[in-house]
């Protein structure tokens, strides 16, 4: 009798032990509770060298094929509920400037909390110093003077080749009631 091979998938295991950790963090464990959480297993959603998109009603896609060890994983789910908590996820023009000025601000948060590190291809990549904490200000340096090429290149990356990692933006809100209240958790 031989024996049913088990089928390992290293990258959603550490996908899972990230999400495990981001689901018992303190700061983070009220907001996960809000968010809805999908693999996108077939990559209908997330480019199949993304690791994540994330919608302003809270829904996140996963790409459970992304190779990235746990607390890579951690810090990157991290950063959507940052983004989505400090109400970052909108419609802006120019969108990619919008939404490299989110990351900015909420790899910063991250890198205080400690919040493990990014994946490797997205470390050691010169941020300016002293960037503003606030989102809207670094947005509108950067249309005023000109972002960085080099982070232009890191935010493609950072969106797996895509142009973006926010989805539905025009999506209304879903359900009953008043809209999700994303600022309440995380602050």
């Amino acid at each position: 009798m031989s024996k049913a091979k088990s089928h390992k998938n290293p990258a959603l295991e550490a996908c899972q032990e990230g999400i495990e950790y981001i689901k018992n963090h303190r700061l983070f464990s009220p907001i996960w509770g809000r968010v809805s959480d999908r693999f996108d297993h077939d990559g209908r959603y997330v480019s199949s060298k993304a690791w994540l998109i994330i919608s302003p009603n809270g829904d996140l896609w996963i790409n459970p094929r992304r190779r990235a060890t746990a607390p890579q994983w951690a810090r990157m789910i991290a950063q959507a509920l940052v983004t989505l908590g400090f109400g970052l996820i909108q419609q802006r023009s120019p969108q990619m400037l919008w939404e490299l000025a989110a990351l900015s601000v909420v790899n910063q948060f991250c890198d205080e909390l400690k919040i493990g590190p990014l994946p490797d291809e997205l470390q050691n990549w010169p941020f300016p110093e002293q960037l503003s904490n606030d989102a809207e200000v670094v947005f509108r340096e950067w249309v005023a003077d000109g972002c960085p090429e080099e982070l232009n290149r890191w935010h493609r990356i950072w969106c797996g080749g895509s142009d973006s990692w926010f989805y539905q933006l025009n999506q209304p809100h879903r359900g009953w009631g008043q809209p999700t209240d994303w600022k309440a958790p995380i602050c």
